[in-house]
């Protein structure tokens, strides 16, 4: 009696191995999920700590947020495990008394794409805006629109929070926009936001280093 062996070799049935090369979506800055990770990276997961992060004894996790706060320009960081939480804690983290509003693009990912979790558990009001070049919102943009809850608009939902996303479906925010809006708003008492989870894209396309993209925000 024999034996017919099907199939063929384990390399043959994994297929290509994907982490050695950049692929299709290197420089492809619609998406954070777009890009492959690198070999480089998975070394990273096989050696990272696993211990418990609640109690901070999980060094991987306390080393990468040093590391990412170095390179922002930040005073810490904060580990999250998706865009989407990112937005939620960041924007909520902004808000305090309400009445608020959180002035966003009409296309942005926190109004559009994360079910509309910012505006649920923070109870803000959107004030989405079409950005007049078809790219990016401009101040421009925002003074005919913005709410800055003082003088007789007693009535009004003040703008607490301008939340800017870069990128955003491809389009790297020129810098020289992101201070004009950040200047404006915290000239008026108002906090600003930056969606950065594909900031790397914004890095990557020369746009500029993480400390001088995140330096209004």
């Amino acid at each position: 009696m024999t034996t017919h062996q099907v199939g063929s070799s384990s390399d043959e049935l994994l297929g290509p191995n994907s982490w050695l090369n950049p692929g299709l979506a290197a420089y492809d800055f619609r998406g954070d999920v777009r890009t492959s990770p690198t070999a480089a990276m998975l070394n990273a997961i096989t050696h990272a700590s696993l211990l418990d992060d609640i109690d901070r004894s999980d060094s991987s996790t306390r080393k990468l947020e040093a590391y990412v706060a170095s390179l922002a320009g930040h005073e810490t960081g904060l580990w999250v495990v998706s865009g989407t939480m990112g937005n939620l804690v960041s924007l909520r983290c902004l808000l305090h008394q309400p009445p608020y509003s959180i002035m966003c693009d009409e296309r942005s990912h926190c109004l559009t794409n994360e079910a509309g979790g910012v505006f649920a558990f923070a109870g803000a009001i959107p004030q989405p805006i079409r950005p007049a070049n078809d790219k990016y919102i401009t101040l421009e943009d925002i003074l005919p629109i913005i709410k800055l809850g003082h003088g007789e608009k007693v009535h009004a939902c003040p703008t607490r929070v301008i939340s800017l996303e870069n990128t955003l479906r491809g389009m790297v925010m020129p810098l020289a926009e992101a201070r004009r809006i950040g200047d404006f708003a915290h000239a008026n008492g108002i906090r600003v936001h930056l969606d950065g989870a594909r900031l790397w894209e914004a890095v990557a396309s020369g746009a500029g280093v993480p400390r001088g993209l995140l330096l209004y925000f």
